[in-house]
């Protein structure tokens, strides 16, 4: 797919993500789901999809290639849910994810494709809460035509 520079990947990936990736996870509902990072979840678990970096070379004498970086954050509150269950959760969420994202390496016709995602899983401590996180590095590959 090669889009005009007027058109925005980087809204039309978050809002596929966050209105049709996320709310499709059924191993836990997730409370609440945010295009932004959010200073208030207001519930667990919750997830955020944020835009990383660009990563942009050129394709050819018309179109140039560019790589977006986007992270999608998962929090599970250890207090609400404790530290088995969040665990538990946790697990189930990231594996999920990975299986809807590796069969849809498009996302939904959104780039040309996506590359196997990095996830880092730690401990942060956010509205006096002892949250559980894992943390999707997603790379989204576009092409546009600049001339």
């Amino acid at each position: 797919m090669t889009y005009q520079t007027t058109q925005s990947p980087h809204l039309n990936i978050t809002n596929y993500l966050v209105n049709t990736v996320l709310p499709s996870v059924t191993t836990v509902r997730l409370a609440n789901i945010y295009d932004n990072e959010n200073t208030d979840l207001a519930g667990f678990p919750a997830a955020t999809v944020t835009i990383g970096e660009d990563i942009a070379k050129v394709l050819d004498n018309t179109r140039n290639e560019i790589g977006i970086k986007i992270y999608i954050r998962v929090f599970i509150d250890r207090f609400r849910f404790s530290a088995q269950k969040a665990e538990t959760i946790l697990r189930n969420v990231a594996t999920e994810i990975r299986t809807k994202l590796d069969s849809d390496i498009t996302l939904g016709g959104n780039c040309i494709y996506t590359r196997p995602y990095n996830a880092k899983y730690g401990y942060v401590n956010r509205e006096q809460n002892n949250i559980r996180i894992v943390e999707i590095e997603l790379e989204c590959y576009e092409a546009y035509t600049w001339r």
